[in-house]
């Protein structure tokens, strides 16, 4: 899944593609840059996604002004959802796709947001910080139905082969 989301990172034109690991790590690192993409270890992820969401923003060079976060379990995701976000990403600090008023995946954030975010010691982890931010996340409204798919079990996964499948993807 990690492959198949980079690639819609990929064909968007990002080509720097971090991935944070954390259980099977070392299966997951050598994966990863397999396909040119650099891992980052999360030693406490055991803690949860958003002790990863916080590893990769501390790890993420100071070059970037931004960046994607994005979870591996939501792979379908489109080429050009991401280019949409990224070409609007230096007009708002929080940018999320939005398919019929529902929000989904990826989460373009600013720099100037790792800290708050990293210190943000409120419920529900990053969801919580959106929630709580002034101003709240920019939507760009995308024809995207994956931007929220999941791939959870085995189940899900044959459910999303199944409709892309009958959509003619």
């Amino acid at each position: 899944m990690l492959i198949l989301a980079s690639e819609a990172f990929r064909s968007a034109g990002i080509d720097a593609i971090f991935a944070v690991t954390g259980w099977q790590h070392e299966l997951v690192e050598s994966c990863a840059r397999s396909a040119g993409i650099e891992p980052i270890y999360n030693p406490d992820f055991a803690e949860g996604m958003f002790s990863s969401v916080c590893t990769g923003l501390k790890a993420l060079p100071s070059e970037y002004d931004g960046t994607f976060i994005h979870p591996v379990d939501i792979p379908f995701i489109q080429a050009g959802t991401v280019a949409a976000l990224f070409r609007r990403a230096g007009e708002h600090p929080i940018l999320a796709p939005r398919t019929n008023g529902r929000p989904g995946h990826p989460l373009w954030i600013c720099r100037s947001l790792f800290d708050p975010v990293c210190a943000w010691t409120g419920a529900e982890g990053l969801r919580g910080f959106l929630q709580s931010c002034s101003p709240p996340p920019f939507f760009i409204d995308v024809a995207d139905e994956y931007i929220f798919r999941d791939i959870d079990t085995p189940e899900d996964l044959r459910s999303i082969l199944a409709s892309r499948r009958a959509a003619g993807l």
